[in-house]
């Protein structure tokens, strides 16, 4: 996180650890909370003066604009990947065992009527005459 937002000085870091660990928390994506990092830095700068003295000049207001603008790029970075990865199911045993015991989930067309015959069809080979046979219609 440290290195997607620019804070790698070791001796001075802008966010603590246990301040990115709470921003781990508010998004789903890494791109959502680095841009959330970015506006906690925006807001922390903009708390700050502009400084002239001489030649020499501190220029807070510039760095919370461009952690304010950083903050827009990774809130686009985020929209564009997604809150999540595509998700194929049924791909192991225990899934395909948690999604058939779920109330919520309503479960697949293709085992809906997979193997029934509404209509009557005639026999396809050397089978007996289903009407002399007195069978029922549909397959066996």
């Amino acid at each position: 996180m440290r290195l997607l937002i620019g804070d790698t000085v070791q001796c001075d870091p802008q966010l603590q650890d246990e301040e990115i660990e709470a921003l781990l928390g508010t998004r789903s994506t890494l791109m959502g909370v680095a841009a959330e990092c970015c506006r906690s830095m925006a807001a922390k700068f903009s708390r700050s003066i502009d400084i002239t003295a001489g030649t020499m000049k501190q220029s807070w207001s510039q760095l919370a604009k461009a952690y304010s603008l950083k903050a827009g790029e990774f809130e686009a970075l985020a929209a564009m990947g997604g809150a999540g990865a595509p998700y194929a199911g049924a791909i192991s045993i225990i899934d395909m065992q948690s999604n058939s015991q779920d109330p919520d989930n309503p479960g697949t067309q293709f085992r809906v009527g997979m193997h029934d015959s509404y209509y009557p069809v005639s026999p396809v080979g050397p089978e007996e005459d289903i009407a002399e046979a007195g069978a029922p219609l549909g397959p066996k």
